[in-house]
C-alpha cells in the first residue's frame, strides 16, 4: 500500500506558535491592492494554479451540512471529520478552542505552480499508478509535484501559554527578514511563517514557504495578475461561503494532461487565450448561489461574442427535464470550426462527417444558412411513469429564413424515407400541422412543427405533456436567472433524471451518483457575455434540505458502518471540530 505522508500533522501547533507575534491588533488590508480581495491573494504567486477561500463561519458550514438527504449529509460529514483529523485532532487540538479564538473569517488554500525543486519530498507515491489525484481529498496529501501552502489571518491573539509550549522547542530561521518555523509531526516536517504580523503561512517545504515571501515583498502575486482585481469586484457577494480562482492556462495544461479519450479538450474558460477564472459560492435558503466569471489576456486575439438567447423555453414543456440553450446555432458552429484544437465527438469535422453520412446534406450548404438565431435541446419525459409514455428529445430551431429551412427540411424527408424505409404523413395536432417520421415497425417515431413562423420543433420520441410551458415552471424560474441577457443556458432537474424510465437508448446514471442526484432538485447555469472581454456564468443549485445538520464521527473513527448515518450514531460522540464543519 502506498504510503501517504501527512503533510498537516500538528498544523494547530504552527498557528498557535506563529500567532504568538501577531499581538492584538487586527489590521488585515491588502497592501498592493484595494481592499476585499480573498485572503492571501497579495502573497500567493501570480503562477499558481488555483486558490480556494473558505468561511470559517460556524453557521454557515452547519447550513451546508443541512444540505442534500441522509446519504450525501452523511458522505460529507465524513470528509469534514477526515480534515478535521488530517488538520487538528492529530495534533492533539481542538479547533473552538485552539484556533476559533484568534483565526479570521476566511481561510485560502493555495495549490503553487509546482513544488520547490530538491524540497526532498517524496511524492512518487501520491496517487496509483494511472490515477490522478484529486488534491481536495484529504486521504491523498501530496499533489504530485504541486506545492500547497494554508494562508490564515490573524483576528486576535491565541493563548500565550499555549503557545508558550509549543514554540518551546522552535527555533526561528530568517529568511529575508522574516522568522520561519520549521515543526516535526509524524514522518514529515512542516514549514510556517507570520507575514506582516497579519497572515499565518503554512507549507510543507522550506521552498514554498520562500516562494510565499518573495512575492510578498516584490515578486508578481495572483493580486496582480491582468484583469484579476476587476473580475473579482464582478462576482462579489457579501457573506460569500466560497471564492476560487483558476489560472485557465495552467488548468488547461492540467487538464489536457488527464483528458479522458472522447471528451472536449477544452472547455472556454480553459482557453489559452484565457487569463482566469473566478468564482463566489453564496448560501441561500433553497440552496446554493454561484456567480463566475472568465476573462481574455490583455493581448489575446479573439474576442468573446455571443447573442441573446430568445423566449425558448415558453415553447418548450414543463415535463423537460434537461435543457440547452443557446443564442445562435451558426455562430457556434463557427466557434467549433475555429477550434483547431478540439477532437473527437465535439469537433467541427466530426460533427460534420457523421451529419453528411447519416443524411447526405452538407451542414455548411445546407443546414447552418438557415440556423441563425436561437436553438434548445431538450430532453422530456413525464412526470408520471403511469402514464406509459417514454423519454423524448426535441430539438428547437428558430431561423431568419424559412424558406431555405422548409427546402432543407424537405429533402430531409426524402432521404429518410429512401435510405431509411420511414413513412412520412403530414397530419395535424390541434389544428398545428404536423410531419410524422415512422421506422418500419414503428419503433422510432420523429415529430417536425412549427411552433411559431420562424421557429421548428423537432421531436424525436413521444412524451404525454400537460400543455404547461417550461417558462412558467417554478423550479424553472428558480434555477435560471435571467437578469443581463444571457447568451445561453443549461437546466437539469437530476432527481427526475435519475428516476425517469427511458425509452430513448440514453445512458443511466452510474450508481455512485444516484444518491447525489436525489439530493439536488434542480440545476440552472446562464452565460452573459457583459463585454467582449468577459464571460459570466451564473450557476443556481436548489438542494433538499434536512433538519439538523448530523453528527460529525468522532475523531479518527474512520468511515462510518455500512448503512449507518450521522443521525444515527453515537449521541454521546464528541463534537470536536465545530467550525469550518
Amino acid at each position: 500500500m502506498a504510503r501517504r505522508v501527512n503533510w498537516l500533522w500538528g498544523l494547530g501547533a504552527m498557528l498557535l506558535a506563529i500567532a504568538a507575534g501577531a499581538g492584538a491588533a487586527y489590521w488585515f488590508v491588502g497592501r498592493r491592492g484595494g481592499g476585499g480581495l480573498p485572503v492571501g491573494s497579495q502573497v500567493v504567486p501570480a503562477d499558481a494554479l488555483m486558490t480556494i477561500t473558505l468561511s470559517t463561519d460556524e453557521a454557515q458550514w452547519k447550513q451546508m451540512r443541512r444540505f442534500g438527504n441522509r446519504d450525501t449529509q452523511s458522505q460529507m460529514n465524513q470528509y469534514i471529520a477526515t480534515w478535521r483529523d488530517r488538520l487538528l485532532t492529530d495534533a492533539g487540538l481542538d479547533y473552538s478552542e485552539d484556533v476559533a479564538p484568534w483565526v479570521g473569517n476566511r481561510i485560502t488554500m493555495a495549490f503553487l505552480a509546482a513544488a520547490t525543486e530538491g524540497d526532498g519530498l517524496d511524492r512518487s507515491e501520491a496517487a496509483p499508478e494511472g490515477e490522478t489525484p484529486n488534491p481536495f481529498d484529504p486521504t491523498l496529501t501530496t499533489l504530485e509535484e504541486r506545492g500547497v501552502v494554508w494562508l490564515l489571518p490573524i483576528a486576535a491573539t491565541g493563548n500565550a501559554g499555549a503557545i508558550a509550549e509549543f514554540t518551546r522547542n522552535a527555533t526561528p530561521e530568517p529568511y529575508r527578514g522574516v522568522d520561519l518555523y520549521q515543526f516535526n509531526g509524524g514522518n514529515q516536517s512542516y514549514w510556517a511563517a507570520l507575514l506582516d504580523r497579519q497572515l499565518v503561512a503554512i507549507t510543507l517545504s522550506r521552498g514554498d514557504l520562500e516562494a510565499v515571501i518573495d512575492t510578498d515583498a516584490e515578486a508578481p502575486a495572483v493580486a496582480d495578475v491582468p484583469g484579476y482585481q476587476q473580475a473579482i469586484q464582478q462576482v462579489a457577494a457579501p457573506e460569500a461561503f466560497m471564492q476560487v480562482y483558476v489560472n485557465s492556462a495552467a488548468a488547461a495544461e492540467v487538464a489536457a494532461s488527464s483528458a479522458v479519450s472522447g471528451t472536449p479538450p477544452r472547455l472556454t474558460p480553459l482557453r489559452q487565450d484565457s487569463q482566469g477564472v473566478v468564482a463566489t459560492a453564496r448560501l441561500t435558503a433553497s440552496g446554493v448561489d454561484i456567480d463566475s466569471a472568465t476573462w481574455l489576456k490583455p493581448n489575446a486575439g479573439q474576442a468573446f461574442t455571443g447573442s441573446t438567447v430568445g423566449d425558448v423555453a415558453a415553447h418548450l414543456p414543463a415535463e423537460a427535464i434537461a435543457v440547452m440553450a443557446g443564442g445562435n446555432l451558426r455562430r457556434l458552429w463557427e466557434h467549433l470550426q475555429q477550434d483547431e484544437e478540439a477532437q473527437g465527438l465535439f469537433s467541427a469535422e466530426n460533427i460534420r462527417s457523421v451529419v453528411e453520412a447519416f443524411t447526405g446534406l452538407s451542414v455548411v450548404e445546407d443546414l447552418i444558412p438557415w440556423m441563425t438565431d436561437d436553438y434548445a435541446l431538450a430532453l422530456v419525459t413525464p412526470e408520471l411513469e403511469s402514464t406509459g409514455s417514454a423519454t423524448a428529445v426535441t430539438l428547437q430551431i428558430k431561423t431568419g429564413d424559412r424558406a431555405l429551412a422548409e427546402r432543407t427540411l424537405t429533402q430531409l424527408d426524402d432521404v429518410v424515407r429512401s435510405r431509411y424505409d420511414f413513412q412520412i404523413l403530414q397530419n395535424a395536432v390541434d389544428g398545428v400541422p404536423v410531419v410524422q417520421w415512422t421506422s418500419p415497425f414503428a419503433a422510432l417515431q420523429v415529430n417536425r412543427t412549427w411552433v411559431e413562423r420562424d421557429r421548428v420543433a423537432i421531436t424525436v420520441g413521444e412524451s404525454a405533456q400537460s400543455g404547461t410551458a417550461l417558462a412558467d415552471s417554478d423550479l424553472f424560474q428558480q434555477a435560471i436567472v435571467f437578469e443581463g441577457k444571457p447568451s445561453g443556458y443549461f437546466f437539469i432537474n437530476p432527481q427526475r433524471l435519475a428516476a425517469l424510465d427511458r425509452g430513448l437508448p440514453l445512458p443511466s446514471l452510474p450508481p455512485s451518483l444516484q444518491a447525489t442526484a436525489s439530493a439536488i432538485r434542480a440545476i440552472g447555469l446562464t452565460t452573459t457575455i457583459p463585454s467582449d472581454r468577459v464571460m459570466g456564468f451564473d450557476i443556481t443549485v436548489l438542494l433538499e434540505q434536512l433538519e439538523d445538520a448530523g453528527t460529525l464521527p468522532p475523531p479518527n473513527l474512520g468511515a462510518l458502518p455500512s448503512g449507518e448515518t450521522e443521525a444515527e450514531g453515537d449521541p454521546e460522540a464528541p463534537a470536536g471540530f465545530t467550525a469550518p464543519q
